[in-house]
């Protein structure tokens, strides 16, 4: 314990230690304490009954009335072999002179903080050096008495500076078809004591991985999910000494099967546009979009290829629509329209524009839709059968239409526009970026907040929505005027 030279004082229930400037070990129990000085001196014994011990000795007390102040040479400090001041490979092998010793003890701390990184009791006269992350440390070898004091340590400064090399990708070959849906890959490691694993992205920035396979010294891994057919980019990341990372060229795969099926997942009234949103499918680079008037699609209104997972249409009033979705891929690989329910939507709510119109197809936000006249449901020209939804539409627009024209200071609109789209990233929102949106509009003193969107289906996120609806304790509603308890149908 050095301290600038102070001295302190340790009191055990059989001795006290008095240290200034030096470097001991001290031990209790019982039956007494002991104590092994390697550097400077140190005052020991009974309280009232020191003994000054230097470098080189220990001393042992008794708890015993009877028991005196017992003094040893320590075990000299083995003869250690030199190791090279910086490991570039591990094992490395420390080996020692014979000695009468049969047994040694051995510790490894960091140079810098000092923390205690291992220590063992050694048979033998040598240690393999191995499982050190990159940085220097001190190698503490000192032999064992049988009583089992430890002597005078062999102090040996050492390096590790292990460096990573770029893995040889082996197989699967660039370009090439898997028909497993968990492909093997291999690699060949050109480093010493590396670590590897496999790493997959859709794409070659590698900044959203799919998947990847467990750390491991191998030269070959499965990867740890199952992958969707597509096109992938594959690579190995190797590392050594736990800060040195070394990456290895990429290589395209093609997982073989046919590309899932687009589902849709809502459709929304905006600005005299219906606008309809479906789940991405992340092995698809575009979606081809038909509209029809027929479940069979025999005749087809509309068509389009979209690279995002949204588009816009206008519509004839007075008639039902049906929409379906295919996603298609760069790679070969086969595609199909989901069944019913998944990506042909049925919805009597989309005949709300002009019948002067042809119906159209907007693929993003720019592009202008015409708006006509609104229908009157009244009209003769519209079937009978088709009544009840024309009359649940003149209902809709008479009641948004009979609001005050005249907007209030009081209300704000807080658009889903380009700007959020481009920061927070394309529709739909996960539920908890509206919980987030409702304790920052309830922080900047929002008294009611309504939402104009729909919420069709179960999300992961929607005990957090509900729970920032209830904590706020504010009114929410739907564009249907509806309240809405805290909860997410």
């Amino acid at each position: 314990m050095i301290e600038g030279g102070a001295r302190f004082e340790i009191e055990t229930p059989s001795a006290v230690a008095a240290v200034r400037g030096t470097a001991f070990a001290l031990q209790t129990s019982a039956t007494g304490s002991s104590l092994q000085v390697t550097e400077g001196v140190v005052d020991f014994g009974a309280p009232g009954k020191t003994r000054r011990i230097p470098a080189g000795y220990s001393a042992t007390v008794s708890t015993q009335p009877s028991g005196g102040l017992t003094i040893r040479r320590l075990p000299p400090a083995p003869d250690v072999k030199p190791l090279p001041a910086t490991l570039t490979q591990l094992p490395a092998t420390l080996k020692w002179a014979p000695s009468p010793a049969t047994q040694h003890r051995l510790d490894i701390f960091e140079s810098g903080s000092g923390r205690w990184v291992e220590s063992r009791e050694l048979d033998g006269r040598q240690f393999d050096i191995s499982m050190l992350d990159n940085g220097a440390y001190e190698i503490h070898l000192a032999a064992l008495t049988t009583r089992g004091t430890t002597g005078l340590p062999a102090v040996v400064p050492v390096k590790v500076d292990l460096q990573a090399k770029a893995a040889s990708l082996v197989a699967p070959e660039e370009g090439s078809l898997a028909d497993d849906d968990m492909p093997e890959f291999s690699w060949r490691l050109n480093g010493q004591n590396e670590v590897a694993r496999v790493e997959v992205a859709e794409d070659e920035s590698f900044n959203d991985l799919v998947t990847s396979s467990e750390w491991a010294p191998e030269t070959s891994a499965l990867p740890l999910r199952p992958l969707s057919p597509g096109q992938y980019y594959w690579r190995v990341v190797t590392e050594a000494g736990g800060t040195s990372v070394a990456t290895s060229k990429t290589r395209k795969v093609v997982v073989n099967g046919s590309l899932p099926p687009v589902r849709i997942i809502s459709i929304n009234y905006v600005d005299n546009q219906v606008r309809v949103f479906w789940e991405k499918v992340r092995t698809a680079q575009e979606y081809h979009l038909q509209l029809s008037e027929e479940p069979e699609f025999q005749n087809i209104i509309k068509e389009a290829t979209l690279p995002e997972t949204t588009a816009a249409l206008r519509l004839i009033p007075g008639r039902r629509y049906f929409v379906r979705l295919k996603a298609l891929s760069d790679a070969p690989l086969t595609s199909r329209w989901a069944p019913g329910g998944n990506s042909t939507w049925n919805n009597p709510l989309i005949d709300r524009y002009s019948r002067t119109h042809e119906p159209g197809l907007a693929a993003n936000k720019h592009d202008p839709l015409d708006h006509g006249p609104a229908a009157d449901p009244a009209d003769p020209a519209y079937p009978a059968s088709a009544l009840p939804d024309r009359l649940n539409l003149w209902l809709y627009d008479i009641a948004t239409t009979s609001l005050p024209a005249k907007p209030s200071d009081d209300v704000a609109i807080v658009a889903i526009d380009e700007l959020s789209l481009n920061r927070i990233g394309r529709w739909p929102w996960q539920r908890s970026v509206h919980a987030e949106v409702i304790r920052k509009l309830h922080a900047a003193g929002a008294d009611t907040i309504v939402f104009d969107i729909l919420f069709p289906e179960p999300s992961p996120d929607d005990a957090a929505l509900a729970r920032a609806m209830a904590d706020h304790a504010m009114s929410f509603y739907r564009s249907t005027y509806r309240r809405l308890r805290p909860t997410i149908c």
